[in-house]
């Protein structure tokens, strides 16, 4: 089972790093706390957390675990660029230890399942501003400018799933221990991709890589509709992709980019 955790990435690394890297609290109104928190409810529901299918060799070699935790965090954009690998991403699936090491882990790869996202009002409205400048009637796409913003979620989380599925629900850190041992045939880069492990679903169809280059961009494929596919099955009159904005406290703003981009095409 593949549990789903909700927090504050600034509240859970040490205060001598948020202050050393000049960070600001997080982002985190109760109303987008309850927002995220309920997407996250419904979705780990599902069965593809509840029972996703697991590498069969590790699960027989007897080192599977049953049960592990994704742990979402939200961040500021000032935290994703100094503390992760992908500056000016929206979201992350920490893989590897960064220098800093903000949880402590003291191996090169994490001893837990991690993902970044970015909770940062201006982030957001630079994002669904880019996406509607190019629309004549922009209002008749919101809910395609707001998913592919929300989206990105559940493209980490369906990462994330990917690799702990591959992985037998063991952290990276003990993937690449146990691989340096010949303890296991998977490697971080198979239990990434399914590379050598398992064909990936892709527009219906069963796709096995025949190269490390089509191993990963099959993977960015299969996540980008996993993702597509997670964020369908959370959305509901409660947390449709349109109560967002104001859940992320920045209604009025919104509000106000679709005014000025209204008056702009009249």
């Amino acid at each position: 089972m593949i549990k789903l955790s909700l927090s504050v990435f600034e509240d859970r690394i040490s205060a001598d790093i948020v202050t050393d890297y000049e960070l600001t609290a997080g982002w985190a109104p109760e109303s987008l706390i309850a927002w995220w928190q309920t997407a996250l409810d419904r979705l780990q529901a599902h069965d593809s957390l509840k029972q996703p299918y697991l590498n069969e060799d590790i699960v027989a070699s007897g080192l599977a675990e049953d049960t592990t935790t994704i742990e979402v965090m939200l961040a500021t954009r000032a935290g994703i660029d100094a503390l992760s690998d992908c500056p000016g991403a929206l979201g992350v699936f920490l893989i590897s230890t960064q220098d800093s090491d903000p949880f402590n882990d003291e191996s090169a790869y994490a001893r837990a399942y991690r993902i970044l996202v970015a909770s940062d009002p201006a982030d957001f409205m630079e994002s669904v501003t880019a996406l509607a400048e190019g629309d004549i009637h922009p209002r008749r796409h919101l809910d395609e400018y707001l998913s592919a913003y929300l989206v990105t979620m559940f493209h980490e989380i369906a990462h994330a799933v990917l690799f702990a599925a591959n992985a037998g629900l063991i952290p990276p850190a003990d993937v690449d221990t146990l691989s340096d041992m010949g303890e296991i045939a998977a490697d971080i880069f198979s239990c990434k991709t399914g590379y050598t492990l398992r064909p990936l679903e892709i527009d219906g169809e069963q796709i096995t890589s025949r190269s490390f280059e089509e191993a990963v961009a099959h993977m960015e494929d299969y996540v980008e509709q996993q993702g597509k596919m997670m964020l369908n099955r959370v959305l509901t009159d409660i947390i449709a992709v349109h109560t967002f904005p104001a859940a992320l406290g920045v209604e009025v703003d919104f509000e106000a980019m679709l005014d000025r981009l209204d008056a702009h095409d009249d």
